[in-house]
């Protein structure tokens, strides 16, 4: 060859390199703008409004005591072995357990701790720090899934379909700012993925001891990813099918770790005992086993992931497969360490899942514990089939893909909403807004930031409490029993939610209003002292409201019914006489009873409260039956709570008491029915 002809090879070569460097940095670019877009069309879309929003909504029990604990580190000086909340009762099996300490048993609590340190730095509480620290690690997890995708498929959009899959799966995406370590769990096990597949490609022990070492984070933080910790190692054993000592040394110096905590945190439990579930949940049986499954899938399957995903995967499935049998590669796909990785982690994922079973009803985080890492390993197979280098294949992808985009964000967005709304059954959300700007009015009426307080009807078991800046007992249960057995333990004071009082506390247990005195109220609750004797006194006399004339009272017997102002004004024969009449709702009657009229007059008078009394009787309980007050004002809703009747049924076939108290925070009226 001439001289000539070398350098022509040479400049050619030169060429082809530098094409290649470009075509590398324009994918980077296209990588980064893309996932810049999708950052910010999510946060706008989804979590703007949510950033610094106190926990609420679907398990902010759950979100409320890991919030709890990060207070907790800065409050015991960032003690990391002796994690602590606000509650001194054991509160996960409602033994009504009264401890002298809030130190409980958790998973590694590594992310709590962290945030208390932001918080420090910061010098701030707010739960902005908390929930933008696990957006930015959700954030890097789905970076880090977009690398590995484009590792496996050398196409930007492809790959970036997998950050679209993910990232907009409802139940990801409403995690994606919470208080609960699943998703930086989640995250660190994609970013032990994306070493472990260097470590395929390099051999470097370097990016084996990161990848063990990042999945061992996750078991750690989060008990459930154990599973795909000890899946990896069931792969790498049936892979290399011969004993490597220092591949054993490394998983057994993580399994270690795992291990060590996990007695540890046994240790707290003995002698702390837990705010955290620690039992397994399995069904009684098949049938059991049927129905928890059947329930599980009609709640939560399209939080899991909308119509669209179930979809776009099944396409995307049926791309690979046909691509594989084209190829003839099924021994290829048998032995790829994603396909034995994907196997042994999904095996474990229906292990723990039947172990947990219980749980799945109510909890749809458990899927992202579960099965989300599976299917993430099953998309990375799927995306490494799908065929390369054919134009019109290509361009039917990238249209499967927009299209996917568009309507799944659409669906995921309403489905998101739908997981945000509240209303007067929220529990929660009421007990959140009567404990709201609390601390402050103890401090007013001089309570000291040491007293513990008995927090009864509290719904959860740290929420009174953080807004209170105080430790104290949560009392979740409503039984009389369990009342009078919380009102012998050590508090300083006790504090009810007004919305409540009448309902929880004075209906269950009719004898507190002669047990306590009160110290003050305002809006939200109440502040109640043990009183050292009995207190003889009538419920009017209790409620203040015996000298007080109210803005508006009304009266119905159905015996005479003489004004406009009732409606619905069915009425029989008294099954069991307390008169010769009453009124009835039957299956018939779409509204029953009803007062309605112009309350104008009534309204922004001294007091916030309606009083409602009557008796109630059914031979059968009475589901689905509820008692509403509605207030409107220049056609706006101002108030509209329900209550279930069926709460109130205490004794079939006989006349059951009621007396209801509604309180307002921001309307004044007097109201006695």
């Amino acid at each position: 060859m001439s001289i000539t002809g070398i350098k022509n090879d040479v400049n050619k070569f030169g060429k082809k390199v530098i094409f290649a460097e470009k075509k590398k940095k324009n994918m980077k670019t296209k990588s980064i703008f893309l996932f810049i877009i999708f950052i910010l069309i999510t946060f706008y879309l989804f979590h703007k409004e949510s950033i610094n929003k106190f926990p609420s909504n679907i398990h902010a029990w759950a979100q409320s005591d890991r919030y709890a604990l990060a207070i907790g580190f800065i409050n015991n000086n960032f003690d990391f072995f002796h994690p602590q909340t606000f509650n001194l009762t054991e509160s996960p099996d409602n033994k009504l357990v009264a401890k002298t300490t809030s130190i409980t048993s958790v998973d590694f609590p590594i992310h709590d701790y962290l945030v208390a340190i932001i918080m420090k730095i910061f010098n701030t509480k707010a739960t902005w720090c908390f929930r933008l620290y696990t957006l930015i690690y959700s954030l890097i997890g789905l970076f880090v899934l977009f690398k590995i995708s484009l590792t496996l498929q050398k196409n930007v959009l492809i790959a970036f379909s997998s950050i679209l899959f993910f990232g907009l799966s409802p139940v990801f995406l409403y995690y994606q700012v919470s208080f609960i370590p699943t998703i930086p769990s989640l995250s660190n096990f994609i970013i032990a993925m994306f070493f472990f597949l260097k470590y395929k490609r390099s051999n470097k022990n370097t990016h084996y001891i990161v990848s063990i070492s990042f999945m061992t984070l996750a078991a750690l933080a989060r008990t459930p990813f154990f599973i795909f910790l000890f899946a990896l190692f069931l792969s790498e054993l049936f892979q290399r099918r011969k004993i490597n000592l220092q591949y054993i040394l490394y998983f057994s110096v993580s399994f270690l770790f795992v291990i060590f905590y996990f007695i540890y945190n046994k240790y707290l439990s003995t002698h702390y005992t837990s705010s955290f579930l620690g039992n397994i949940l399995p069904p009684n049986n098949f049938h059991h086993f049927i129905e928890i499954i059947h329930k599980s899938w009609n709640t939560w399957a399209f939080h899991y992931f909308t119509l669209y995903h179930y979809l776009f995967l099944f396409i995307l499935g049926t791309f690979a497969v046909a691509n594989i049998i084209k190829r003839k590669v099924f021994n290829e796909l048998i032995n790829n360490e994603l396909f034995i990785f994907f196997l042994f982690s999904f095996l474990g994922a229906i292990m723990y899942a039947f172990l947990m079973l219980r749980q799945y009803i109510n909890h749809d985080y458990y899927f992202l514990d579960s099965f989300f890492p599976p299917i993430i390993i099953l998309y990375f197979l799927i995306i490494q089939y799908l065929p390369k280098k054919t134009k019109s294949i290509s361009v039917i992808l990238y249209a499967i893909i927009f299209v996917f985009f568009v309507f799944a964000i659409q669906n995921a967005f309403k489905t998101h909403k739908k997981r945000l709304i509240t209303g007067s059954w929220d529990k929660v959300a009421q007990t959140t807004l009567a404990y709201n700007n609390s601390e402050s009015f103890l401090n007013q009426n001089h309570i000291s930031k040491k007293s513990k307080i008995l927090a009864l009807s509290s719904y959860t078991s740290n929420i009174p409490f953080i807004l209170m800046n105080r430790y104290g007992f949560a009392m979740m249960s409503n039984k009389k029993d369990d009342i009078i057995k919380s009102l012998t333990w050590d508090f300083d004071y006790i504090t009810v939610a007004n919305q409540f009082l009448m309902s929880d506390v004075i209906n269950e247990y009719p004898y507190f209003i002669n047990r306590v005195n009160k110290v003050a109220s305002n809006q939200g609750i109440t502040i109640y002292q043990l009183s050292d004797s009995v207190i003889k006194r009538s419920l009017m006399q209790f409620l203040g409201f015996d000298d007080k004339n109210p803005s508006f009272k009304a009266s119905i017997d159905f015996e005479t019914i003489n004004s406009a102002l009732w409606q619905n004004t069915f009425r029989t024969a008294t099954p069991k006489p307390i008169g010769n009449f009453s009124g009835y709702v039957d299956s018939t009657i779409n509204f029953g009873i009803t007062l309605k009229g112009d309350v104008k007059n009534y309204l922004n008078r001294d007091g916030k409260f309606i009083l409602i009394e009557f008796s109630l009787y059914s031979q059968t309980p009475i589901p689905n039956s509820l008692l509403t007050i509605s207030i409107n004002k220049s056609g706006e809703g101002i108030v509209y709570q329900t209550y279930d009747l069926n709460t109130y049924l205490k004794k079939q076939d006989d006349w059951n008491k009621v007396t209801i108290l509604y309180h307002n925070t921001s309307v004044d009226f007097n109201i006695i029915i």
